[in-house]
């Protein structure tokens, strides 16, 4: 079975719905989240009890940590239900920074579409942060009656 990659085209405007192609979608967001979760386990714990005063090897020990922390945390892929205030995908790098970082966490054997869905999926999430950012939201019962609007014009046809 292959793995669903999100389109971000999908469903159409005003197109019916497909379950199986609805599917593909909440599976291939399932997938960027699980990934997500594989990379936060990366880091394991410190595991050092530190003397008072500290020594440097201790001192050396928690910076090592700090730096794989960091490290890791600048190579979350984007989680599409973060927002600007969440921890996560680092959206203060710039374009072509994010590009080279997420190229970097690809495999090598990534084909062009895979990457390509990568690069679909950072931009979505930005756009989003930046809606976010701007105001441009929308309440619980908002989208609410939005996505019962959507689901009348589909049955409807």
């Amino acid at each position: 079975m292959s793995t669903p990659i999100l389109d971000l085209s999908l469903p159409a405007d005003n197109s019916p719905l497909v379950s199986g192609e609805m599917r593909g979608q909440f599976q291939a967001i399932q997938n960027n989240v699980d990934g997500v979760r594989e990379q936060l386990q990366i880091v394991q714990p410190l595991g050092l009890t530190v003397s008072n005063p500290p020594t440097q090897a201790e001192v050396e020990a928690i910076t090592d940590k700090l730096d794989e922390l960091i490290n890791s945390s600048k190579c979350l892929s984007p989680c599409p239900l973060a927002s600007g205030g969440v921890k996560g995908y680092c959206f203060s790098m710039t374009d072509k920074q994010a590009v080279v970082d997420a190229l970097q966490r690809l495999p090598e054997n990534a084909t062009l579409e895979e990457i390509t869905e990568e690069l679909h999926v950072m931009a979505a999430v930005r756009r989003g942060r930046a809606d976010v950012a701007a105001g441009r939201t929308k309440t619980h019962e908002e989208a609410q009656a939005l996505l019962e609007s959507w689901a009348t014009g589909w049955t409807s046809k």
